[in-house]
C-alpha cells in the first residue's frame, strides 16, 4: 500500500504537526543541521523541509512515476547506457552506508570498456552523500567537472 503514495505525502498528511513529526522520526536529516543552529533557528531545518514539501510538486510526482515497488526503478538506467556516447566521461558517487547498491555503477563500468567511468565510495556517508560528507562531496564534483572539461565533448 505504501508504494502508492510519493514518499512526502506523509508531510502532506501531518499538515502543521509535520515539522515536530520530522524532528521526531528523521533524525538522520534534521538532527545533523539542527545541532549547529543557533538556538533562535533550532527548528529552522524540519521548519524548512515542511515549507519545501507541503505542497505536491511536480518533480515528486514524477520521481514516483519512475518507481517499481519502492525505491526500484521501472527502467534501470543501467540498461541503458549502452546507447551513450563513449566519449562521456561518467563520475558515480555512492556513500558506503547508503541503501543504494552501487552495483549499477559497477555495472555500467564493466559495460564501458572504452570509456572514463569512474566510481567514488565515500565511506563516511550514507544515501546524502552531499551532506554527509560534503567537503569530499564537492571534491568528487569539482574533480569530476575538470574530467568532463578535459574531454571537450
Amino acid at each position: 500500500i505504501f508504494t502508492k503514495f510519493p514518499p512526502f505525502s506523509v508531510v502532506r498528511a501531518a499538515g502543521p504537526m509535520a515539522p515536530l513529526f520530522l524532528r521526531k522520526t528523521r533524525k538522520d536529516i534534521v538532527g545533523k543541521f539542527e545541532s549547529v543552529m543557533p538556538d533562535r533557528f533550532k527548528y529552522a531545518i524540519s521548519e524548512y523541509i515542511y515549507h519545501c514539501n507541503s505542497m505536491r510538486t511536480t518533480g515528486e510526482f514524477a520521481f514516483h512515476r519512475l518507481l517499481h515497488n519502492g525505491p526500484w526503478p521501472m527502467n534501470p538506467i543501467a540498461d541503458r547506457m549502452k546507447d551513450l556516447h563513449s566519449d562521456i566521461p561518467l563520475t558515480f558517487v555512492y556513500g558506503a552506508k547508503s541503501w543504494l547498491d552501487s552495483s549499477y555503477g559497477l555495472q555500467i563500468k564493466d559495460n564501458r570498456p572504452d570509456s572514463y567511468t569512474h566510481i567514488e565510495i565515500i565511506e563516511s556517508a550514507g544515501h546524502k552523500v552531499f551532506s554527509d560528507d560534503e567537503i569530499l562531496f564537492n571534491t568528487i564534483v569539482l574533480n569530476a567537472c575538470r574530467t568532463l572539461k578535459s574531454h571537450r565533448i
